[in-house]
C-alpha cells in the first residue's frame, strides 16, 4: 500500500519537474515562487502545532504549581477579609525596650 503511494507521488513529482522545464523562463519564475509560498506555509502550520503543544504543556503545568503555591499558602496563615496574614507574622511584638542598641 505505501509502496504504491510513493510510486505515485514519484511518478507526479516527475512530470511536475517535466513540465516546470518545458514551460518559459517567467512561468518557471511563478512556479517556484507558488511552491516556496506553499512550502513556508506547510513549514509554519507543522511548527505552530508542535509549538502549540509545547505551550499546552507548559501551561498545565504553571496552573498546577500556581494551585499548589495557594493551598500551601492558605495552609500557613490566616485570611481576614481580603488581608492574608502568614503564621509567621503573629508572633509576640516586641516592644522598645526588648530591641538591643
Amino acid at each position: 500500500m505505501i509502496g504504491n503511494i510513493l510510486s505515485v507521488t514519484m511518478a507526479v513529482l516527475c512530470l511536475v519537474l517535466l513540465a516546470r522545464l518545458v514551460v518559459g523562463p517567467l512561468r518557471r519564475q511563478r512556479f517556484d515562487a507558488t511552491v516556496a509560498r506553499l512550502w513556508l506555509r506547510l513549514w509554519q502550520t507543522v511548527r505552530h502545532a508542535l509549538q502549540w503543544r509545547a505551550r499546552r504543556k507548559v501551561q498545565t503545568e504553571a496552573a498546577k504549581e500556581a494551585r499548589d503555591v495557594i493551598e500551601r499558602a492558605r495552609a500557613k496563615g490566616v485570611w481576614k477579609d481580603n488581608v492574608f496574614t502568614p503564621d509567621r507574622f503573629r508572633g509576640p511584638k516586641k516592644s522598645r525596650r526588648d530591641v538591643p542598641d
